[in-house]
C-alpha cells in the first residue's frame, strides 16, 4: 500500500464522511477527489460544498501539495494506474468513479479510451470516429485471457 495514499486519504476522510453516498466507502470518495485535483477533473460532491480549495488547503497542511504538477506525480508515483503501453485491447469506463474497474482492465492489458461521453449523439460520434475498437466490457469481445 502506497504510503503517501495512506496520508492523503487521512487528510481528506473527515471531508468525505459526511457526502459519502450510502453503501460507499469514504475512501473512494476521497480518491475521486485525489483524482480530480491531479487532472483538473470536476469534483464529486461539488453541489454540496465541497471544493477543490479547501481540499488542496488540507492536503498543503499536511505537506502532500506543493504544486498541481508534482502532485500528479506524488499521487500517481507507485500506484497501478498508468495505462499499458502495449494494450491488448481498449476500453471505455463507464463506471469510471465508482471503485477500480479501470484498473482492473488496465492489469489485463487493456488501455481506456479517453473520452467523455454525455448524450447519445456524442456516443454515437466517439464510436464512429474512434480509431481503435472500443470495448464496452463485452465479454464476448474479448479473450479469454482478458476476461475480469
Amino acid at each position: 500500500v502506497n504510503n503517501v495514499l495512506e496520508k492523503m486519504e487521512a487528510a481528506l476522510l473527515s471531508k468525505a464522511e459526511p457526502v459519502t453516498p450510502e453503501g460507499t466507502e469514504p475512501r473512494a470518495v476521497v480518491h475521486q477527489w485525489l483524482h480530480a485535483i491531479a487532472h483538473n477533473l470536476p469534483l464529486f460532491a461539488k453541489s454540496r460544498g465541497i471544493d477543490k480549495a479547501s481540499l488542496i488547503q488540507a492536503l498543503e497542511q499536511e505537506q502532500l501539495f506543493k504544486d498541481p504538477t508534482s502532485f500528479r506525480r506524488l499521487l500517481t508515483a507507485e500506484l497501478p494506474i498508468a495505462p499499458p503501453q502495449d494494450a491488448q485491447f481498449s476500453f471505455i469506463d463507464l463506471f469510471a468513479g465508482i471503485g477500480g474497474m479501470r484498473i482492473g482492465a488496465q492489469n489485463n492489458g487493456g488501455a481506456k479510451e479517453s473520452i467523455s461521453p454525455s448524450g447519445a449523439r456524442t456516443r454515437l460520434t466517439i464510436c464512429r470516429d474512434s480509431d481503435s475498437s472500443l470495448l464496452i466490457f463485452n465479454p464476448q469481445k474479448m479473450s479469454a485471457q482478458h476476461q475480469l
